[in-house]
């Protein structure tokens, strides 16, 4: 399992289209990696939480209606930006 990823198409500076999140999940597998957590920057500053879950949903289904059998499974997931007065 790849536990940090950047996955999603359009989601964060990683991928940008369903095509390029293919081909990492391809060398994902080539690798003997079975799932990956797709682990999107959320900033509370820039996006409320619900906000940023609704757009990594729709993300994610983009990129699992394309998703083959021999590919990883993917894992919403986030990578959380700390920040003061985050325990509020």
């Amino acid at each position: 399992m790849d536990l940090h990823t950047h996955i999603l198409p359009k989601m964060d500076d990683g991928s940008g289209a369903v095509g390029t999140s293919l081909a990492m999940l391809r060398r994902e597998a080539e690798q003997g990696v079975d799932a990956v957590c797709a682990t999107s920057h959320y900033y509370a500053h820039h996006e409320g939480i619900g906000a940023f879950c609704a757009r990594r949903a729709e993300a994610l289904e983009r990129l699992t209606s394309a998703l083959t059998d021999d590919l990883p499974r993917v894992l919403p997931a986030a990578e959380v930006a700390y920040f003061s007065h985050m325990e509020e």
